[in-house]
């Protein structure tokens, strides 16, 4: 029974992110177009990207980092997938596996977040929230993106 329940609800989650895919593709306008803006969006945040200094008391998980993470620094919004309402976010630093974003309202952590800028998108998972400053920091594992 709970197997059945996971796989149903792991179906529910796939088809969403196709149907926001679809949408987005719809939207800028077919499959050639969407590789050059997928390019594009890629070509963006490298010419933006800063790279970051590792930290001196974290340096072992920088030595564990699969791919190097880059400061991005560009605003855009996130909402919750299949969700309208959306909210103005701080893109920090982005990987091919995953991103850090900065809200000012809190997100709940195991959900999928779909992180909107230009004509550039990126639909994660949320594996981990904390507090700075007044900003939720959240960390985002890849599910879909159009960006690289």
């Amino acid at each position: 029974m709970t197997i059945l329940f996971l796989s149903a609800m792991m179906g529910g989650v796939l088809l969403c992110v196709v149907i926001s895919v679809q949408r987005r593709l719809a939207r800028v306008g077919g499959d050639e177009e969407f590789t050059n803006a997928a390019l594009l969006g890629r070509a963006e945040i490298e010419s933006r990207a800063v790279e970051s200094p590792a930290p001196a008391h974290g340096a072992g998980i920088a030595e564990r980092r699969r791919e190097e993470r880059r400061k991005v620094g560009v605003t855009g919004t996130a909402s919750l997938l299949g969700s309208e309402e959306s909210t103005p976010c701080r893109i920090i630093d982005a990987s091919h596996s995953g991103m850090k974003i900065a809200v000012s309202r809190p997100l709940p952590v195991n959900q999928q977040i779909c992180v909107e800028w230009g004509r550039q998108f990126f639909v994660g998972g949320v594996s981990r929230s904390e507090t700075k400053s007044g900003e939720q920091i959240l960390a985002l594992h890849v599910v879909s993106t159009n960006c690289w």
